[in-house]
């Protein structure tokens, strides 16, 4: 409630903040951060299988209080329906692409240290063939951005330069003598993405080459599909394309 009197003027302005309704949370889960895990996690979550506030937060890797904060704005936003009430409450993603849109409007994708390297190679599909070879400084690694898009969803006859998440912990200079590069000003074929707590790891995988890549004989890691999607998104070039190409696999759920 606002009141403000004054010679020959009186404004009287009542009205409640929605936030204080019984039910509502108080602060709105935005989809960022710990947030965004939950979407990443319910935006590849199986066509058909319900949704049980303790088994997403596990999977998710975060509390169920916040889970549950999360579910409650879905829920009114309509991007997940509940079912029953009480202890047995579970919940269907009914609107897989607005969560899609959600998050990817409101994750943070910009990391806190971004390191421009170049890494000889004879071809961008060599190139990709050498990653693996991160894994002698580190597990925590994973290929981001376009890249990941399109070896999800294969659009482009070449590869751009890969964006390469590794574990915020790592210097680059372990990064860059494993991979036979150094950092540049220009010229850069490769961009290693470091952030706090490495939350865009979290839901990585590993993908066998089957033969996309006659260059790989290794396995890659991958970031999940979901951020693979909202990463080339925003994107230069065609990476929108590749995105586009993605999500399309994402809401068939289409896990080949």
């Amino acid at each position: 409630m606002l009141h403000l009197a004054a010679p020959g003027l009186l404004v009287d302005i009542r009205g409640e903040d929605g936030s204080s309704k019984k039910g509502w949370p108080k602060q709105r889960a935005k989809l960022q951060g710990s947030s965004g895990l939950v979407a990443e996690t319910l935006a590849g979550w199986e066509a058909g299988q319900l949704i049980q506030l303790r088994v997403l937060a596990e999977k998710a890797g975060v509390s169920t209080a916040l889970v549950s904060r999360i579910l409650q704005r879905l829920s009114a936003l309509r991007i997940v329906e509940a079912i029953a009430s009480g202890p047995s409450r579970q919940w269907a993603l009914i609107e897989r692409g607005g969560l899609l849109d959600l998050w990817a409007e409101e994750e943070k994708r910009t990391p806190s240290v971004v390191t421009p390297l170049n890494v000889w190679s004879r071809s961008p599909n060599a190139l990709l063939a050498k990653l693996p070879q991160l894994s002698q400084v580190t597990a925590l690694w994973a290929v981001g951005g376009t890249t990941a898009a399109n070896l999800y969803a294969p659009t482009l006859t070449t590869f751009p330069e890969p964006v390469i998440w590794v574990d915020a912990k790592v210097p680059f200079e372990d990064v860059a003598r494993v991979l036979g590069g150094e950092k540049v000003e220009r010229g850069a074929n490769v961009f290693l993405w470091q952030s706090e707590r490495n939350l865009a790891l979290k839901q990585s995988r590993i993908i066998e080459p089957n033969g996309f890549n006659s260059d790989l004989d290794q396995p890659l890691q991958l970031v999940s599909r979901p951020r693979a999607y909202i990463e080339a998104l925003h994107g230069a070039g065609r990476s929108q394309e590749v995105a586009q190409n993605l999500r399309e696999k994402i809401l068939r759920n289409d896990s080949e």
